[in-house]
Formats: C-alpha cells, sequence, structure tokens
C-alpha cells in the first residue's frame, strides 16, 4: 500500500536508455539501498517520489530527471509480503 505517491513528467519523443552507474547497499538483514544514474533521452523532466508499506519491495523511493539525465534513490525491503496473512513470508 503506498502511504505517499507523487509523480509529474514531461516526455519527448524517443525511447534510448542507456544506465551510467549503479551501487547498492545493505543496511540491515531484510532493507538494502540502491542508486542509479542513467539517460532516457524521452526525459525532459521527472519527479517521482513514494513510500509504500505492506506489498512486495516496500520502502521509500525518491527520482529526479532532467533533459534524459535521471538519478533514482530507493530503500527497499527484498522480502515478499503475504496479503492473506498481513506479514512478511518466511
Amino acid at each position: 500500500m503506498n502511504i505517499i505517491s507523487l509523480h509529474t513528467s514531461i516526455n519527448g519523443p524517443g525511447n534510448y536508455f542507456k544506465n551510467l552507474g549503479w551501487v547498492t547497499g545493505k543496511l540491515t538483514k531484510n532493507k538494502f539501498w540502491e542508486l542509479e544514474h542513467y539517460i532516457q533521452c524521452a526525459t525532459l523532466f521527472n519527479f517521482d517520489l513514494s513510500f509504500s508499506v505492506g506489498e512486495n519491495h516496500a520502502g521509500f523511493n525518491f527520482e529526479i530527471g532532467l533533459l534524459g539525465y535521471n538519478i533514482h534513490y530507493k530503500i527497499y525491503d527484498v522480502r515478499h509480503w503475504d496479503h492473506l496473512e498481513h506479514r512478511w513470508f518466511d
């Protein structure tokens, strides 16, 4: 379930995508962080902010892009959510 979800973007023509770099690390047993920098030529402006709980890979997500260059940062849980029992799968 998304607690916070804000997104806005302005896109142009094209579909070129290239990953420029990516790093990740472990925060706790089940929590990881990830930072990615990429080019997506169709993106003129992009802003995305979200925070989710009670779903697969729940966590914090932030992305900003301008004139094709994008930075994406997230903190997420690697576990999957059991919707029937309202808890993480073992």
